[in-house]
């Protein structure tokens, strides 16, 4: 089905093996390929993630480990325009498995970007960077929440960290420019522009206040 480009195929042919999906789930409860596609069929058929979870939590319940289902949770939740409802799944996950980084990642992007929960955000990271304190993703969205919140000290020490891991990102630079500068470390905050454009050269200098 997924390889049809006629949607009326499409969906005819999704229904029919969800129709024997339900028959080898029937027979065998416990199946992991069969739970694991029919996941897949309903998300590729409906495009909701309330008809489609369900039957990736039932992997995780088997086995919490079972990577194939783990990819398709992020790859699903972060198509999905419902965002309430992508909180809700990424919650019920960490039942499964509470040490996966991009849960906590992914948990913090949606209510700080998505819902203005800043405060829930920065929760979230936080957790994400004591799992993984070098991951850059975490760090680098911690550094944008603690200056949104004008925490720059903090905002300073994280983006530090991540241009350890990552020296050449341009954004990052920027990011950590504007906490010096708002720090009143003005030395600092030039250097980290002017490394900025040395890395981007599509970056307007002239955009940064010093």
């Amino acid at each position: 089905a997924i390889k049809l480009t006629n949607p009326t195929e499409k969906k005819q042919m999704l229904k029919e093996g969800i129709f024997y999906l339900n028959r080898a789930i029937t027979v065998y409860p416990e199946y992991i390929d069969a739970l694991l596609l029919m996941g897949n069929a309903q998300w590729q058929l409906t495009n909701d993630i309330n008809n489609t979870m369900p039957y990736y939590y039932k992997v995780l319940a088997i086995n919490p480990n079972h990577q194939n289902t783990w990819q398709n949770c992020f790859i699903v939740l972060e198509q999905s325009k419902n965002v309430n409802a992508r909180i809700q799944a990424y919650q019920t996950l960490q039942r499964y498995n509470p040490n996966k980084p991009t849960l906590y990642l992914n948990l913090g992007r949606a209510l700080g970007r998505e819902k203005n929960d800043l405060a829930g955000a920065q929760t979230y990271l936080e957790m994400g960077r004591k799992i993984a304190p070098n991951n850059y993703d975490i760090l680098t969205n911690l550094g944008t929440l603690y200056g949104l919140k004008q925490n720059y000290t903090s905002a300073i020490e994280v983006l530090n960290q991540a241009l350890q891991l990552q020296a050449k990102v341009a954004k990052t630079h920027v990011d950590l420019g504007l906490s010096y500068f708002y720090s009143g470390q003005l030395d600092q905050a030039k250097e980290m522009f002017d490394k900025a454009v040395q890395l981007d050269n599509t970056i307007n200098r002239s955009q940064f206040p010093i």
